[in-house]
């Protein structure tokens, strides 16, 4: 019995230092980590003045600095690229020459086709007596050739020499031939409300002039004088220009 006795107060003083010792060397590191770490507790008032700050506290304050971090190099990265970026210039809002090219095909042939389809329509005589549709097209083609000539390589084109060579070469840019056309369009327009206009004081045919002028251009005015003449002709009148007669 004392032998027992013994031997487990030996092993209950064993186990208690064995389990002092690991609780000590725990408690220690914990303290040394805790300290390098600057999250010591104070003691006395300084306790009440500083909060501890725990360990999830931590991460969310490192995660929110490197959150912070991100959005203000983002917004440096916005900036920087703002000040970098070329301004738009007016060419770049207002629609390109390809858009203006079909337009200025589509536009005139209202017009075109009140003249050969209803010549004696007072609405056709109103529109066709009116400037404004000419200069709608001529402000169009202002725009084509401000368009055209902000390209260096076509402005050299011109500004060189007026022979074919140099001319072909100008021409061959898409931006150039949608200002040529934008000419052409409003030039035969014009010519054509001549010749309607003229055959309506006249009392002349001019169907097959207008179509004539619409695809092959002064072919029409040949054409209308020569209809105007053999008219005059049979009927024993003279022809009168409304050009001629409208500057006396």
């Amino acid at each position: 019995t004392c032998h027992w006795r013994l031997t487990s107060d030996y092993l209950l003083r064993t186990s208690c230092s064995m389990a002092l010792s690991v609780c000590g060397g725990h408690f220690a590191c914990l303290g040394g980590a805790v300290q390098r770490s600057g999250l010591s507790r104070p003691h006395g008032p300084e306790r009440l003045r500083r909060p501890t700050i725990s360990l999830p506290q931590q991460r969310a304050s490192l995660a929110g600095n490197k959150v912070l971090r991100r959005v203000t190099l983002h917004r440096k990265s916005n900036e920087t690229k703002c000040r970098t970026a070329p301004s738009c210039s007016l060419i770049d809002i207002l629609p390109d020459e390809t858009a203006v090219f079909n337009f200025v095909n589509v536009v005139p042939l209202p017009f075109w086709g009140a003249m050969l389809l209803a010549p004696r329509q007072e609405f056709t005589k109103k529109v066709m007596s009116s400037y404004a549709t000419f200069v709608a097209l001529g402000g169009i083609y202002l725009y084509l050739a401000y368009v055209s000539l902000s390209e260096p390589a076509i402005l050299e084109g011109f500004s060189n020499s007026l022979d074919l060579t140099a001319l072909t070469k100008a021409f061959s840019y898409e931006k150039t031939v949608a200002v040529g056309w934008a000419h052409f369009i409003a030039q035969d327009l014009f010519v054509g409300r001549w010749i309607y206009l003229d055959g309506l004081k006249n009392r002349t045919f001019t169907a097959h002039s207008l179509l004539l002028c619409l695809f092959f251009g002064p072919t029409g005015i040949i054409s209308h004088v020569a209809t105007r003449a053999i008219t005059g002709a049979v009927r024993g009148e003279e022809p009168k220009d409304i050009i001629v007669e409208g500057s006396k």
